[in-house]
C-alpha cells in the first residue's frame, strides 16, 4: 500500500511540475496546432484567466514561447514603428520591448502592420514584417538584445499587406516572400547567427502569399523538405540545405484568383494543405511525396474548406474549422467525412489542440472548444469580450491568447 501511495504521489508531483513546452513559431512546432499537453480544463470559466495584459499598439500576430518567455509583434497604427515585446509567461509581466523603425503600406482592412509571428530557438528571436513595402527581418537575443536587422531582402507588392512568418530550421531562418503579378517573387534562407542569406529561389509573382512553411520528412527518401504553399504554383517542396527544388504540383484550381493565408501542415508522411478565396473556389488536398512527383491521396473542393484558417490533424483525424465557424472532420487516411457542424461566429485565427481538444477563438473574442474526437462535442466557450484575428499558443500548461488589445492566459 505504501509503494501505491508513493507511486501516485510521483506521478501527482510529475504532472504537477511537468517542464512547460516550447512553442517556436506560428501554431507551435512544425506549425502543428498540437501540444502535449498533460493536462487542461474541459470547462472553461472566467476564473481560468490566470492573468490579462493591456497591450500597446495594434498586431494580429500570435505568441511564441521559449523557456518561460513568452514573445509577440505589436505596431503603431500609422506603421511608423515595429516592436518586439517580451513577457513572463507566468505573470504576464513586461521583460523587455525592441523597437524598429518602420513605415506605413498598402494593406487590407482585416490586416494590421503586425501580423507576423516571430520564431524563436536556443538563440534568439526572429522577426519579419513589412517597412514601406520592404521586408525586414531582424534577430534579438533573448535578453532583448539586437543581433542583426536587414531591410535589404525584397519588396512585399500587394494590396492585402504583410503576413507571412518565418520558421527556423537548424541554422537557417526561412520565409516565403510571394508578390502579386507585378512583383518578383522568392523564397528565401538566411544564416540565423549573421542574417547573411544562404540561398534565394527565384519564382514568378501571382498572388500575395500569408502561409508559413513546413518541415516535411519524405516517407520515400527520408530526407526533410520545406514545404511552400501558393495559389498559382500549388505546392512546392526545397532542399533546406541547398534551395534546390525538389518536386513542384499545382493541385489547386485555376480558374479564379485564390490566395495562399492557410499554412500546411503534414502528419503520419502526409501533407495536408488548403487554398481559398472568399467567393471564390476553394480547395484541401491530401498527398504523400515520393522520390519524384507526389500522390494526391484524396481532396475536397467545396465552401466548406477553410480560407484563412490552417487544418489541423490529431489521432487519425483532420479537422477543417472553416472562417465561417463550420467544423468537418474526415478520417486523414482516407478524407471520410465523419461529421460536419456549424458552431457559428467568424473566424480569423486558426484551431490549436490542446491535450485533445480543439480551442479556436472568432472575431467577437468568444473561445470554442470542441472535442477533437470522430463523434462532435462542444465542451465550452468563453467570452474573452475583445475582439480577435490571432491564433492560440500554449506552453502546454496554459493557453495564450492575443486579442485587440489584451494578451490572457488561460489554464487550471
Amino acid at each position: 500500500m505504501l509503494r501505491l501511495l508513493l507511486s501516485l504521489l510521483f506521478i501527482c508531483v510529475s504532472v504537477g511540475f511537468a517542464k512547460a513546452e516550447n512553442w517556436p513559431r506560428f501554431r507551435g512546432a512544425n506549425g502543428s496546432g498540437s501540444s502535449q499537453s498533460v493536462r487542461f480544463p474541459e470547462q472553461l470559466t472566467s476564473e481560468n484567466i490566470k492573468w490579462s495584459r493591456e497591450l500597446p499598439g495594434t498586431g494580429y500576430g500570435s505568441p511564441t514561447i521559449w523557456d518561460g518567455q513568452l514573445f509577440l509583434h505589436a505596431a503603431n497604427d500609422d506603421g511608423k514603428q515595429h516592436q518586439l515585446m517580451a513577457f513572463d509567461a507566468a505573470t504576464g509581466e513586461p521583460n523587455w520591448s525592441v523597437e524598429f523603425a518602420s513605415a506605413e503600406y498598402k494593406k487590407h482592412k482585416f490586416n494590421s502592420f503586425a501580423t507576423s509571428t516571430p520564431a524563436v530557438d536556443d538563440k534568439a528571436i526572429y522577426s519579419a514584417w513589412c517597412a514601406g513595402g520592404k521586408l525586414n527581418l531582424a534577430a534579438v537575443s533573448h535578453a532583448g538584445q539586437k543581433l542583426w536587422h536587414r531591410d535589404d531582402v525584397g519588396e512585399i507588392i500587394g494590396g492585402h499587406g504583410f503576413g507571412t512568418s518565418p520558421i527556423v530550421y537548424e541554422q537557417l531562418i526561412i520565409i516565403a516572400r510571394d508578390n502579386e503579378k507585378q512583383g518578383d517573387s522568392s523564397l528565401m534562407a538566411f544564416d540565423r547567427e549573421t542574417g547573411e542569406t544562404a540561398w534565394e529561389v527565384a519564382r514568378p509573382g501571382g498572388r500575395l502569399n500569408f502561409a508559413t512553411p513546413c518541415v516535411y520528412e519524405n516517407p520515400t527518401t527520408g530526407r526533410d523538405e520545406i514545404i511552400f504553399v501558393n495559389w498559382p504554383i500549388g505546392v512546392t517542396s526545397i532542399d533546406p540545405q541547398t534551395g534546390k527544388q525538389l518536386w513542384e504540383q499545382a493541385v489547386f484550381q485555376q480558374e479564379k484568383g485564390e490566395r495562399a493565408v492557410a499554412s500546411p501542415i503534414t502528419a503520419n508522411g502526409t501533407l495536408y494543405v488548403n487554398c481559398a478565396f472568399t467567393q471564390g473556389p476553394k480547395h484541401l488536398v491530401a498527398m504523400k511525396a515520393n522520390d519524384a512527383v507526389p500522390e494526391v491521396l484524396w481532396r475536397v473542393d467545396n465552401n466548406s474548406v477553410p480560407h484563412i484558417p490552417s487544418l489541423i490533424e490529431h489521432e487519425g483525424l483532420l479537422f477543417a474549422w472553416n472562417d465561417s465557424g463550420i467544423c468537418t472532420c474526415y478520417q486523414s487516411a482516407d478524407g471520410e467525412k465523419l461529421w460536419q457542424k456549424r458552431i457559428g461566429g467568424t473566424y480569423f485565427g486558426s484551431p490549436i489542440c490542446v491535450d485533445g481538444k480543439l480551442i479556436a477563438v472568432n472575431l467577437d473574442g468568444d473561445l470554442v472548444s470542441i472535442a477533437a474526437s470522430g463523434e462532435f462535442q462542444k465542451l465550452t466557450e468563453l467570452k474573452l469580450e475583445d475582439a480577435c484575428r490571432s491564433t492560440p499558443a500554449t506552453d502546454g500548461k496554459f493557453l495564450f491568447i492575443r486579442t485587440a488589445s489584451k494578451l490572457f492566459c488561460l489554464g487550471e
